[in-house]
């Protein structure tokens, strides 16, 4: 896949950058991790994956065209767009560029690969919610990527379970140090 350094170009031309997208979720690939308030892609160019957490505000069909459009212009390899109000097997929806357009695909059991990253998108209860959009490494969902709070619980779960362990080991050579008399 071709990387691309100016925000105003792709691999098929360049593209203007509209103002007005702001993406809620988005990957850019080769950029640095620097922190920002919000991606203006009309300030900082298109990422190659947009997610758009469907609103009120979405709910008109004209104003998601006009988002769909922008996005197709934009030159956007994935846009994925989730609808956590709508009903199950309509709550998520996702377009490739498939030569110079945008695509829509058809997505089945609320679940759909994610091509930019080689992961899968998945629809699942999460934080009380009872739809929350992740990605995971396997097709089923069984295998989440953590969020930053999960991933931190289990580093300390991980943490907490070897220290257990080091301290039995610790009390087991205790014992065999006093059961040999030393």
């Amino acid at each position: 896949m071709a990387r691309r350094s100016d925000p105003t170009s792709s691999s098929t031309g360049p593209r203007r950058i509209r103002a007005g997208l702001a993406p809620d979720a988005f990957v850019r690939l080769d950029t640095p991790d620097t922190p920002f308030g919000s991606w203006k892609t009309w300030e900082r160019g298109a990422p190659e994956l947009a997610v758009e957490i469907v609103s009120e505000h979405d709910s008109d069909p004209q104003t998601w065209a006009d988002k769909l459009r922008k996005y197709h212009e934009l030159g956007v390899l994935e846009l994925v767009a989730f609808d956590p109000d709508a009903a199950s097997g309509e709550r998520l929806r996702v377009w490739d560029r498939i030569d110079d357009d945008l695509i829509e695909r058809v997505v089945e059991g609320e679940r759909s690969p994610c091509t930019v990253l080689d992961l899968h998108w998945v629809i699942v209860p999460a934080a009380g919610q009872p739809a929350a959009l992740r990605l995971a490494h396997t097709p089923d969902g069984a295998e989440l990527v953590p969020t930053p709070e999960e991933a931190e619980r289990r580093r300390a779960e991980a943490e907490q379970a070897a220290r257990a362990t080091a301290e039995r080991r610790i009390a087991e050579l205790e014992a065999e140090l006093r059961r040999r008399g030393g």
